[in-house]
């Protein structure tokens, strides 16, 4: 049956699952093979129902799981196929692909939490390459390209209208690309009182000039929640009260410090109310962020991204910002360019031993 799915004979290997089948005789490779079958053909379905079939404690569960995941995507349909790939990493925490394609799908809805854990993940088992750590990297250095991805956000409201993450990630990547009347229309469904559309909204009331709506929005929203806080800084700056500014930002660095905006309003009202002192490690972070992208397009640049010291210098800057997980992956790929680079493996032991693995 095997060699019938690999060498295309699907009539073959269908009619070997109906007898198996009438036998009451179908295992967990059975199941996976009529999934593969009916994805062939175009069945998502009835693919779908054909994994369900895999019982969580059968050793291929984690792979039909991933499967799951992976169809549900090619339906567009993003919450489930979350559901199923995490649960694929339940079952094998060392399921890499299942992670990955979280990241795309985190990245596309502009989750940075949930891209940076899953990520972190493949770092501490030494799961990540040149590229992926570049990609990493590049979620925080460089402006998202919404183009690139709204339209797929377009198909995965379609397909799914509860899908709130993809809901809000395509409404911010419309704002962005100027189309605010048709962000506005997305965010009718969610109420204010979810703090992520009620930003959106804030941010789309300033960027027409409303600041009577903008003031309303801000004053109703959680104090702690980062983009609102940021929000709040930059009016307060603007209006000229850099104390008010302090605390908000102050407030968005909490919940978010890995935010260059963050940082630069916090910079900026702390020099305002006399702290320079104060500002110098702000401003010190800042530099490191800004100093990273050159050396990544340096390491793009060298033969298969490999140049351990600007591995390494990648790494220590990611760790003198608070970013270990990916300070390590730098460092594992230092110590891999080069195996005697002592730095990179003092930094490794340094970063903690539950992760030298």
């Amino acid at each position: 049956m095997y060699s019938d799915l690999r060498a295309g004979r699907l009539g073959d290997c269908w009619a070997a699952l109906g007898r198996l089948e009438r036998q009451g005789r179908l295992i967990a490779e059975d199941w996976m093979v009529r999934a593969r079958i009916e994805q062939l053909q175009s069945r998502p379905a009835d693919a779908l129902d054909s994994l369900r079939r895999v019982d969580d404690r059968k050793p291929l569960a984690a792979q039909a799981r991933l499967m799951s995941g992976l169809i549900e995507l090619g339906r567009c349909r993003a919450r489930a196929a979350e559901v199923a790939l995490q649960r694929a990493i339940e079952l094998d925490p060392g399921q890499a692909a299942a992670r990955l394609e979280l990241v795309q799908l985190y990245s596309r809805q502009q989750r940075f939490a949930e891209l940076d854990a899953q990520l972190s993940a493949l770092a501490d088992r030494d799961q990540l390459d040149f590229d992926h750590m570049r990609f990493w990297r590049m979620t925080r250095s460089a402006p998202w390209s919404a183009k690139d991805d709204v339209a797929t956000l377009e198909r995965y409201v379609e397909a799914d209208p509860e899908d709130r993450w993809s809901r809000l990630a395509l409404a911010e990547g419309l704002r962005r690309l100027g189309r605010a009347d048709q962000a506005e229309r997305l965010l009718q469904p969610l109420p204010d009182v979810d703090p992520e559309a009620r930003a959106l909204r804030a941010q789309l009331a300033l960027n027409q000039g409303d600041l009577e709506r903008v003031e309303r929005l801000l004053a109703g929203g959680q104090a702690e929640h980062a983009r609102l806080a940021q929000l709040r800084g930059q009016l307060a700056l603007k209006a000229g009260h850099p104390a008010a500014a302090l605390h908000h930002f102050q407030a968005a660095y909490t919940a978010q410090p890995d935010d260059c905006i963050n940082l630069s309003g916090l910079v900026t009202a702390l020099r305002e109310t006399g702290q320079d002192k104060a500002a110098e490690p702000f401003l010190a972070q800042i530099r490191h962020y800004n100093a990273m992208p050159a050396l990544v397009d340096r390491l793009l640049a060298a033969k298969a991204g490999t140049d351990a010291d600007l591995q390494r210098r990648l790494g220590s800057l990611c760790e003198a910002i608070g970013r270990p997980s990916e300070a390590r992956g730098w460092y594992r790929l230092a110590t891999k360019s080069d195996p005697l680079d002592s730095e990179a493996q003092q930094a490794l032991f340094r970063l903690g031993p539950d992760f030298r693995r």
